[in-house]
This record gives structure tokens, sequence and C-alpha cells, in this order.
């Protein structure tokens, strides 16, 4: 029993004092967790179990992301799933304790091998104190997540989580479509193309489209509806403004039940990411560079449409491998015309392909930047890798801002003066000293010999080269 003549702020005091019963202590704020991932299934599958134990959870997919994340305000939770090779869990946690030296204890990371493994010894000597080989059950990760935070998981939130999970963890999307599910009257769904970060792609046919397949994209039930939902209309906002052979086209946008969706073109092929990750450069040669112009004709269509992309990279460049035409897809973040530039300061893409006057808060977009970014994506791909790199996200946005970058053709001797020259030119600090648009730049390269005849598609014989690496397509990813 409490003692009533203990002081204020120890049990008993305040019922003394006013003869009322003690009120209920406030319950404290949830714990925020941030999931980054390389896959979606194996993190989301983590954190709808770390939202049934009452967290409030945020998922991230590769690291760029979750490095800029993490140097703003840390999260009381970090789980980090290491298992593909795509997400560097230990680099990126040394750039975040660099912020945040206290960040490692709060770290669930999963690793091949665990802790034994090089790397989960590497993680133990930053502080890490949990590590698992394998995707932790609901009890092992309930404890995990104790020893992280300090704060014990409600017995009635873990209970609820043993029911609804059992065992060992397993990806369970209660929001996906089976195939038959007739959307608005009109699109059957035929099956999942792929999963992102806060939707689903459904592979569908279009009765008004004389049963034609195009792919449906779908707002999950765990996406912010706010943030995810302006993405998605965006998206559609953004494509139905620009009808080019290089663009991925856009058909419709509606509502199921409550979640909205738009249609595209069903685009099935290999990204450009793919072919860096398998093959390391794309070979030199009028047939190839012939492809890649298809990125300068996009971005072309785009910026006479008054647009900006603003996330030009070699995942958002698709090669359809029914035509040979190279993709511009994802608009999650353009910039469409008369909308107000964000705040000073405000940067958007990804860190590898950002522009300088980005970096400065110059501006927020604008022509000149995706020029720039498609001029590092060309840059890496005749060459192997980007023209700017760092230890840390900090050293590389510095080299990206002030570092002048080696000459294609000093890396890959295979690459003709006149394109090393202008990529160097469209990598130019200054935007002015960069070429005036795409359209300049497909005139360089043409008129000086970098293309012989730049068609709009490549030839059979490099769609062979680029489509004999394997079965990893990259269908219409976020």
């Amino acid at each position: 029993m409490s003692d009533p003549t203990s002081p204020p702020g120890r049990p008993g005091w305040f019922s003394a004092l006013f003869g009322k019963p003690e009120p209920p202590e406030p319950p404290p704020p949830a714990l925020r967790a941030l999931v980054v991932a390389d896959l979606f299934e194996e993190g989301e599958a983590v954190a709808r179990i770390l939202r049934a134990f009452g967290l409030e959870v945020e998922m991230l997919l590769g690291g760029d992301r979750a490095v800029l994340k993490l140097q703003g305000e840390p999260p009381d939770l970090l789980y980090l799933d290491c298992w593909e090779t795509g997400l560097d869990g230990l680099a990126l946690l040394k750039v975040a304790a660099y912020y945040t030296p206290e960040l490692p204890r709060r770290v669930i990371a999963r690793i091949p091998g665990g802790a034994a493994s090089e790397p989960g010894t590497a993680l133990v000597e930053l502080g890490v104190r949990t590590i698992a080989p394998v995707r932790l059950a609901v009890d092992p990760l309930a404890e995990a997540v104790e020893q992280a935070t300090g704060r014990a998981v409600a017995r009635e939130l873990l209970a609820e989580a043993r029911a609804r999970f059992g065992g060992p963890a397993e990806a369970v999307f209660n929001d996906e479509l089976p195939p038959g599910t007739v959307i608005e009257e009109r699109y059957r769904v035929l099956g999942t193309l792929g999963r992102g970060a806060y939707a689903v792609v459904y592979e569908v046919q279009d009765t008004a489209l004389q049963d034609a397949v195009i792919a449906l994209k779908l707002l999950s039930d765990s996406a912010p509806t706010a943030d995810a939902g302006e993405s998605l209309r965006r998206e559609f906002e953004v494509a139905r403004r620009v009808t080019h052979p290089n663009v991925v086209g856009t058909h419709a946008a509606g509502f199921h039940g409550h979640r909205p969706f738009v249609t595209f073109d069903a685009v099935r092929g290999l990204s450009l990411q793919d072919w860096i990750e398998d093959q390391g450069t794309l070979p030199v040669g009028p047939e190839s560079l012939s492809l890649l112009a298809g990125g300068a004709r996009a971005l072309e269509a785009f910026h006479a449409a008054g647009m900006v992309h603003r996330d030009i990279k070699p995942g958002n460049l698709l090669v359809d491998e029914s035509t040979g035409l190279l993709k511009l897809i994802d608009f999650g973040v353009a910039l469409l015309p008369g909308v107000s530039r964000e705040p000073t300061g405000s940067v958007q893409g990804t860190p590898s392909y950002v522009s300088p006057e980005q970096l400065r808060g110059v501006t927020a977009g604008q022509p000149e930047s995706d020029l720039f970014s498609l001029g590092v994506v060309l840059y890496e791909i005749l060459t192997g890798r980007r023209p700017f790199r760092g230890a840390t996200v900090p050293q590389l946005l510095q080299r990206i801002a002030t570092e002048p970058p080696t000459a294609p053709n000093k890396i890959n001797p295979e690459v003709p003066q006149e394109l090393s020259d202008t990529i160097l030119l469209m990598l130019s600090k200054n935007p002015a000293r960069r070429p005036r648009n795409c359209a300049d730049v497909l005139e360089r390269l043409a008129g000086r010999g970098a293309f012989d005849h730049v068609p709009a598609s490549a030839p059979e014989r490099v769609l062979e080269a680029l489509f004999d690496v394997g079965d990893d397509w990259d269908d219409f990813e976020d």
C-alpha cells in the first residue's frame, strides 16, 4: 500500500492532498520505428508486426532515402534488413551513427550469417545488440524491441500479434486482389506484376479497350493516404500531359472502394539499373547508344510540356522487351507547370543523381537539373561507375557540388571523344554551361558521329544482349 504522507511525485500524495483518487497517468507517446529493407515483402512483413505492437512505423526501400531520413530526427527503433546485397546496412549505419552516436543501440539487424559474419561483427563493434540471420518470429522480435527501446510491448498487443502472425513472421498482404477481381466493372485482374512501398501493380484486362492488357497501380491499405495519394495523383497528371514513345503512357484514374488507382501501359522489360548490376556497362557502339538516346527524347517531351521529372536514374529507365524502346517511368516527384517550387532547401530525387544547384537550394527543379541527372546515368552505364562517389552521403553531395568528374573516355577508352565531351558538358556545375536542352544533346551526338542514325528503338541484337541476363524483370516498380 502506498504511503499517504509521500511527497509530491511519489504514489499516494495526490489522494492524501485532494481526497480524490489518483488520476491515470497519460499513456507514453507511441514509439517511432523505421524499417529499411531492399525488398518490399521482407520489410513489410516486419512492419506489420511492429504496427501490431503499437509502434508508428515508416518503411523505406533502399539506403539512399534512409540516410537522409536518419540525418534528421532519429527513430526510437531502426530495423535494418540487410539480407539483399543491394542494401549495405553497415555503411548506412556508419553514416547515421555519425549524426546520432547512440542510434546503433536502437537497431535490430537481419543479415546473412548473423553476428558471426564479417559485416555482423562490424555491426556489433558499432554497438548493435540484436543481429539475426533470419527474420525474427513474433516473440523474439518483441524481445528485441524491448531491448532496443527499453519499453515493454503490451501483453495484450503481443497476444494479438501472436494470433495474427503465428510463428515465424510471414508476409501476408490482406489488401492484395485475387485474379478475377473486377474493378469499376471494367478492369479484370489477371495477376500481380509487382509491389512497391505504397502501391500494388496488377496486370488487368480492360474491357473498354477490346480486352487490352494494361497495368493498374492501386494504392495499398498500408499507405499513408495523404502523401502516397498525392504522389499517385501527380503520376497521373504528369503522364496524361505527355504522349511520347519513350514515356510510359497512362489511360485512366479512379477508385476501388476508398483506394485510388491509375492505369498505365503494361511495360515488361529490364531497367538500366538491372543491367548495371548484372553486367557493369553497356557495350559502346552506335546501336546501344541509340537506345540511350531514348532517355534524351523522353526528357525533351517532358520539358516541352513544361514539366521536370526530378528523379532521372537508371532504375527509372526501362527497356521495353517487346518494342526495344527505352521508357521513362515513375513520375511521383515530377514538377507540374504552374505549380510553385518547394521552399528553399527542399531537394527531390536520389542523392547520387541530383544536380549541384539543387543541393545549393537554388531551385527545387529545372530542366537543366534533369539534364545533369541524365548525364550521370550516361556516364554510369558507359563506364561502370558514377562520376561522383563518396564514403558518406555528405561527402558524396560535396563532391557533386565541387569536384570535376573524370572524363568518361579516360575510364572507358571505347567511349567516343564527342560523347565523352557531351557528357562532361551535361555534368557542368553551372547550369548555363550545359547543353541548351535535350534536343541540343541529340544534335551534338548525331552531328558529331556519336550516333550513326539514332533510331527510336534498339536494334534486335542489342535487345538480345540486354535480355540474355536472366529473368529478373523490373515491372513498373516504385
